[in-house]
Protein backbone atom coordinates (compact mmCIF):
# COMPACT_ATOMS: atom_id res chain seq x y z
CA UNK A 1 0.00 0.00 0.00
CA UNK A 2 2.82 2.38 0.88
CA UNK A 3 4.48 1.58 -2.45
CA UNK A 4 1.24 2.33 -4.28
CA UNK A 5 0.83 5.65 -2.50
CA UNK A 6 4.41 6.56 -3.33
CA UNK A 7 3.85 5.66 -6.97
CA UNK A 8 0.66 7.72 -7.18
CA UNK A 9 2.38 10.67 -5.52
CA UNK A 10 5.31 10.40 -7.90
CA UNK A 11 3.02 10.29 -10.92
CA UNK A 12 1.06 13.31 -9.70
CA UNK A 13 4.27 15.22 -9.06
CA UNK A 14 5.49 14.36 -12.54
CA UNK A 15 2.21 15.48 -14.10
CA UNK A 16 2.26 18.72 -12.10
CA UNK A 17 5.85 19.37 -13.10
CA UNK A 18 4.97 18.83 -16.77
CA UNK A 19 1.95 21.13 -16.52
CA UNK A 20 4.03 23.83 -14.85
CA UNK A 21 6.70 23.50 -17.51
CA UNK A 22 4.08 23.95 -20.22
CA UNK A 23 2.36 26.88 -18.49
CA UNK A 24 2.81 30.14 -20.34
CA UNK A 25 4.27 33.04 -18.39
CA UNK A 26 4.72 36.72 -19.11
CA UNK A 27 8.13 37.30 -20.64
CA UNK A 28 8.43 33.87 -22.21
CA UNK A 29 10.12 34.06 -25.60
CA UNK A 30 8.84 31.48 -28.05
CA UNK A 31 10.91 30.85 -31.17
CA UNK A 32 8.74 30.90 -34.29
CA UNK A 33 10.85 28.31 -36.08
CA UNK A 34 12.11 26.15 -33.18
CA UNK A 35 15.35 28.13 -33.12
CA UNK A 36 16.15 26.99 -36.64
CA UNK A 37 16.82 29.50 -39.38
CA UNK A 38 13.49 30.26 -41.09
CA UNK A 39 13.03 29.69 -44.83
CA UNK A 40 15.12 32.12 -46.87
CA UNK A 41 16.60 33.75 -43.77
CA UNK A 42 20.07 35.25 -43.77
CA UNK A 43 22.68 33.35 -41.76
CA UNK A 44 24.22 36.60 -40.65
CA UNK A 45 23.31 40.26 -40.80
CA UNK A 46 24.65 42.29 -43.72
CA UNK A 47 27.28 45.00 -43.16
CA UNK A 48 25.85 48.06 -41.51
CA UNK A 49 23.02 46.20 -39.77
CA UNK A 50 23.45 45.67 -36.04
CA UNK A 51 21.28 43.44 -33.89
CA UNK A 52 19.37 45.46 -31.31
CA UNK A 53 17.69 42.98 -28.99
CA UNK A 54 15.49 43.72 -25.96
CA UNK A 55 17.51 45.21 -23.08
CA UNK A 56 17.24 43.28 -19.83
CA UNK A 57 14.28 41.43 -21.25
CA UNK A 58 12.43 44.71 -21.85
CA UNK A 59 11.13 45.54 -25.31
CA UNK A 60 12.14 48.96 -26.63
CA UNK A 61 11.38 51.15 -29.64
CA UNK A 62 14.40 50.42 -31.80
CA UNK A 63 14.60 46.66 -32.28
CA UNK A 64 16.27 45.46 -35.48
CA UNK A 65 18.70 42.83 -36.75
CA UNK A 66 16.34 39.87 -36.32
CA UNK A 67 17.52 36.50 -37.65
CA UNK A 68 15.42 34.22 -35.43
CA UNK A 69 11.92 35.71 -35.04
CA UNK A 70 9.96 35.06 -31.88
CA UNK A 71 6.84 35.76 -29.87
CA UNK A 72 7.07 37.47 -26.47
CA UNK A 73 4.21 36.37 -24.21
CA UNK A 74 2.09 38.61 -21.97
CA UNK A 75 -0.32 36.59 -19.81
CA UNK A 76 -3.31 38.10 -17.95
CA UNK A 77 -4.29 37.18 -14.40
CA UNK A 78 -7.60 35.76 -15.61
CA UNK A 79 -7.28 34.58 -19.23
CA UNK A 80 -10.51 34.28 -21.20
CA UNK A 81 -9.03 32.06 -23.92
CA UNK A 82 -8.67 34.76 -26.58
CA UNK A 83 -5.19 35.54 -27.87
CA UNK A 84 -3.85 38.36 -30.02
CA UNK A 85 -0.54 38.59 -31.84
CA UNK A 86 0.61 42.22 -31.60
CA UNK A 87 2.76 43.53 -34.45
CA UNK A 88 4.63 46.80 -33.85
CA UNK A 89 5.30 49.32 -36.60
CA UNK A 90 8.57 50.88 -37.70
CA UNK A 91 8.41 51.14 -41.52
CA UNK A 92 9.95 47.64 -41.73
CA UNK A 93 13.25 49.28 -40.74
CA UNK A 94 12.87 48.60 -37.01
CA UNK A 95 10.22 47.52 -34.50
CA UNK A 96 8.68 50.11 -32.18
CA UNK A 97 8.19 47.29 -29.73
CA UNK A 98 7.53 49.21 -26.53
CA UNK A 99 4.93 51.79 -27.60
CA UNK A 100 3.25 49.53 -30.16
CA UNK A 101 4.12 46.19 -28.58
CA UNK A 102 4.59 45.73 -24.85
CA UNK A 103 2.33 48.65 -23.86
CA UNK A 104 -0.45 47.31 -26.08
CA UNK A 105 0.01 43.76 -24.79
CA UNK A 106 -0.30 44.88 -21.16
CA UNK A 107 -3.49 46.75 -21.97
CA UNK A 108 -4.92 43.68 -23.72
CA UNK A 109 -4.14 41.70 -20.56
CA UNK A 110 -6.62 43.92 -18.67
CA UNK A 111 -9.32 42.52 -20.99
CA UNK A 112 -8.32 38.94 -20.18
CA UNK A 113 -6.57 38.53 -23.54
CA UNK A 114 -3.29 36.65 -23.80
CA UNK A 115 -1.00 38.74 -26.00
CA UNK A 116 2.12 37.89 -27.97
CA UNK A 117 4.39 40.61 -29.34
CA UNK A 118 5.81 39.47 -32.67
CA UNK A 119 9.51 40.14 -33.28
CA UNK A 120 9.55 39.42 -37.00
CA UNK A 121 12.29 39.61 -39.60
CA UNK A 122 12.73 42.86 -41.50
CA UNK A 123 12.82 42.70 -45.32
CA UNK A 124 15.96 44.82 -45.79
CA UNK A 125 18.24 42.74 -43.56
CA UNK A 126 19.82 40.47 -46.14
CA UNK A 127 17.24 37.68 -46.31
CA UNK A 128 17.01 35.75 -49.56
CA UNK A 129 13.21 35.92 -49.30
CA UNK A 130 13.36 39.69 -48.72
CA UNK A 131 9.87 41.11 -49.01
CA UNK A 132 8.24 37.75 -48.30
CA UNK A 133 9.61 37.27 -44.77
CA UNK A 134 6.81 39.38 -43.32
CA UNK A 135 4.10 37.01 -44.53
CA UNK A 136 6.13 33.95 -43.59
CA UNK A 137 6.52 35.12 -40.00
CA UNK A 138 2.90 36.30 -39.76
CA UNK A 139 1.54 32.98 -41.01
CA UNK A 140 3.86 30.96 -38.79
CA UNK A 141 2.89 33.01 -35.71
CA UNK A 142 -0.82 32.31 -36.17
CA UNK A 143 -0.17 28.61 -36.74
CA UNK A 144 2.17 28.30 -33.76
CA UNK A 145 -0.26 29.87 -31.27
CA UNK A 146 -3.05 27.71 -32.65
CA UNK A 147 -0.92 24.55 -32.42
CA UNK A 148 -0.02 25.24 -28.76
CA UNK A 149 -3.44 26.49 -27.73
CA UNK A 150 -4.28 23.42 -25.63
CA UNK A 151 -1.02 23.59 -23.66
CA UNK A 152 -1.50 27.32 -23.11
CA UNK A 153 -5.24 27.01 -22.35
CA UNK A 154 -6.22 29.18 -25.30
CA UNK A 155 -9.11 28.84 -27.72
CA UNK A 156 -7.75 27.83 -31.16
CA UNK A 157 -10.76 29.55 -32.74
CA UNK A 158 -10.04 32.90 -31.07
CA UNK A 159 -6.56 33.72 -32.36
CA UNK A 160 -6.39 37.30 -33.63
CA UNK A 161 -3.73 39.65 -34.95
CA UNK A 162 -3.34 43.38 -34.32
CA UNK A 163 -0.89 45.67 -36.06
CA UNK A 164 0.21 49.30 -36.00
CA UNK A 165 1.43 51.21 -39.06
CA UNK A 166 3.79 48.78 -40.87
CA UNK A 167 2.69 46.18 -38.34
CA UNK A 168 -0.85 46.84 -39.52
CA UNK A 169 0.36 46.02 -43.00
CA UNK A 170 1.81 42.70 -41.82
CA UNK A 171 -1.42 41.93 -39.94
CA UNK A 172 -3.50 42.76 -43.01
CA UNK A 173 -1.26 40.66 -45.24
CA UNK A 174 -1.66 37.73 -42.86
CA UNK A 175 -5.43 38.19 -42.82
CA UNK A 176 -5.88 38.44 -46.59
CA UNK A 177 -3.12 36.22 -48.02
CA UNK A 178 -3.65 33.21 -45.76
CA UNK A 179 -4.18 30.97 -48.79
CA UNK A 180 -0.77 31.97 -50.15
CA UNK A 181 1.91 29.31 -49.60
CA UNK A 182 4.73 31.60 -48.50
CA UNK A 183 7.11 28.83 -47.40
CA UNK A 184 7.37 25.03 -47.64
CA UNK A 185 5.87 23.20 -44.63
CA UNK A 186 8.50 22.68 -41.93
CA UNK A 187 6.70 20.56 -39.32
CA UNK A 188 3.29 19.74 -37.81
CA UNK A 189 2.68 23.42 -37.02
CA UNK A 190 2.36 24.14 -40.73
CA UNK A 191 -0.51 21.71 -41.16
CA UNK A 192 -2.80 24.24 -39.44
CA UNK A 193 -4.58 27.22 -40.95
CA UNK A 194 -2.79 30.58 -40.87
CA UNK A 195 -6.05 32.51 -41.16
CA UNK A 196 -6.52 34.79 -38.13
CA UNK A 197 -9.94 34.61 -36.51
CA UNK A 198 -10.03 38.43 -36.45
CA UNK A 199 -7.71 41.34 -37.09
CA UNK A 200 -7.31 44.88 -35.81
CA UNK A 201 -5.55 47.45 -37.98
CA UNK A 202 -4.51 50.61 -36.13
CA UNK A 203 -3.37 53.44 -38.47
CA UNK A 204 -2.23 50.70 -40.89
CA UNK A 205 0.08 51.24 -43.86
CA UNK A 206 -2.17 49.39 -46.31
CA UNK A 207 -4.09 49.85 -49.55
CA UNK A 208 -1.23 50.57 -51.92
CA UNK A 209 -1.41 49.82 -55.62
CA UNK A 210 0.37 46.57 -56.42
CA UNK A 211 3.74 47.09 -58.08
CA UNK A 212 5.30 43.67 -57.83
CA UNK A 213 8.92 43.46 -58.81
CA UNK A 214 9.32 47.16 -59.56
CA UNK A 215 12.93 47.93 -60.40
CA UNK A 216 14.87 49.81 -57.78
CA UNK A 217 12.52 49.11 -54.89
CA UNK A 218 14.14 48.32 -51.56
CA UNK A 219 12.80 45.14 -50.05
CA UNK A 220 10.89 46.94 -47.32
CA UNK A 221 9.11 49.15 -49.89
CA UNK A 222 8.52 46.12 -52.09
CA UNK A 223 6.83 44.36 -49.17
CA UNK A 224 4.25 47.16 -48.95
CA UNK A 225 3.39 46.89 -52.64
CA UNK A 226 3.48 43.08 -52.72
CA UNK A 227 0.94 42.46 -49.94
CA UNK A 228 -2.10 44.13 -48.32
CA UNK A 229 -2.82 46.14 -51.42
CA UNK A 230 -6.21 47.31 -52.64
CA UNK A 231 -6.31 44.12 -54.72
CA UNK A 232 -7.75 41.92 -51.98
CA UNK A 233 -8.43 38.35 -53.13
CA UNK A 234 -12.04 37.26 -52.83
CA UNK A 235 -11.54 35.01 -49.87
CA UNK A 236 -13.32 34.86 -46.54
CA UNK A 237 -11.33 37.55 -44.79
CA UNK A 238 -11.57 37.63 -40.99
CA UNK A 239 -13.75 40.12 -39.10
CA UNK A 240 -11.74 43.34 -39.06
CA UNK A 241 -11.56 46.47 -36.90
CA UNK A 242 -9.83 49.57 -38.29
CA UNK A 243 -9.13 53.05 -36.97
CA UNK A 244 -7.35 55.91 -38.73
CA UNK A 245 -7.18 59.68 -38.41
CA UNK A 246 -8.22 61.86 -41.33
CA UNK A 247 -5.07 63.97 -40.94
CA UNK A 248 -2.84 60.90 -41.33
CA UNK A 249 -1.28 60.85 -44.80
CA UNK A 250 -1.98 57.10 -44.99
CA UNK A 251 -5.72 57.55 -44.44
CA UNK A 252 -6.77 57.50 -48.13
CA UNK A 253 -4.92 54.22 -48.69
CA UNK A 254 -6.56 52.70 -45.61
CA UNK A 255 -9.99 53.70 -46.92
CA UNK A 256 -9.21 52.05 -50.26
CA UNK A 257 -8.22 48.90 -48.40
CA UNK A 258 -11.52 49.03 -46.49
CA UNK A 259 -13.34 49.27 -49.82
CA UNK A 260 -11.42 46.27 -51.14
CA UNK A 261 -12.36 44.18 -48.11
CA UNK A 262 -15.98 45.28 -48.43
CA UNK A 263 -16.02 44.23 -52.08
CA UNK A 264 -14.55 40.88 -51.05
CA UNK A 265 -17.72 40.36 -48.99
CA UNK A 266 -16.68 41.15 -45.43
CA UNK A 267 -16.63 44.91 -44.72
CA UNK A 268 -14.58 45.87 -41.65
CA UNK A 269 -15.67 48.19 -38.90
CA UNK A 270 -13.88 51.42 -39.79
CA UNK A 271 -13.53 54.45 -37.51
CA UNK A 272 -12.17 57.69 -38.99
CA UNK A 273 -11.24 60.37 -36.47
CA UNK A 274 -11.04 63.99 -37.62
CA UNK A 275 -7.68 64.49 -35.89
CA UNK A 276 -5.00 62.29 -34.43
CA UNK A 277 -2.26 61.97 -37.01
CA UNK A 278 -0.13 58.85 -37.20
CA UNK A 279 1.38 56.80 -34.38
CA UNK A 280 -0.98 57.68 -31.53
CA UNK A 281 -1.05 54.16 -30.02
CA UNK A 282 -2.09 54.59 -26.36
CA UNK A 283 -0.78 58.14 -25.94
CA UNK A 284 -2.71 59.96 -23.23
CA UNK A 285 -2.06 63.30 -24.94
CA UNK A 286 -3.41 62.16 -28.31
CA UNK A 287 -6.44 63.87 -29.82
CA UNK A 288 -9.62 62.92 -27.91
CA UNK A 289 -11.21 61.33 -30.97
CA UNK A 290 -8.42 58.75 -31.26
CA UNK A 291 -7.88 58.26 -27.52
CA UNK A 292 -11.16 56.33 -27.36
CA UNK A 293 -10.10 53.61 -29.81
CA UNK A 294 -9.36 51.05 -27.03
CA UNK A 295 -12.95 51.40 -25.80
CA UNK A 296 -14.29 51.05 -29.34
CA UNK A 297 -12.16 47.98 -29.94
CA UNK A 298 -13.18 46.41 -26.62
CA UNK A 299 -16.85 46.88 -27.51
CA UNK A 300 -16.25 45.41 -30.97
CA UNK A 301 -14.53 42.35 -29.46
CA UNK A 302 -17.42 41.89 -27.07
CA UNK A 303 -20.07 42.08 -29.80
CA UNK A 304 -18.11 39.54 -31.85
CA UNK A 305 -17.92 37.13 -28.91
CA UNK A 306 -14.15 37.32 -28.43
CA UNK A 307 -14.27 38.50 -24.81
CA UNK A 308 -16.47 35.64 -23.64
CA UNK A 309 -14.72 32.60 -22.10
Amino acid sequence: MHVLKWLVAALLACALSTAMAAALQTGDEISLWNRNLPPGSAKQLPPGVTASAPVGGELHNNIAGILNPSLIAFVPEKPNGTSIIVVPGGSYLKLVAAKEGADIARWLNTLGITAFVLEHRLPNEGHAEGRHVILQDGQRAIRLVRQRSAAWQLNPDKVGIMGFSAGGHLAAATGTAFETVSYPPMDAVDQLSSRPDFMALIYPAVGFNAARGSAGQSENRAAFSEYATNEVPRVKTPPTFMIIAADDGLAPNAVRFWQALAQAGNPPELHVAARGGHGFALKTDAAPSVRIWPDLFSLWLKTKGFLNP
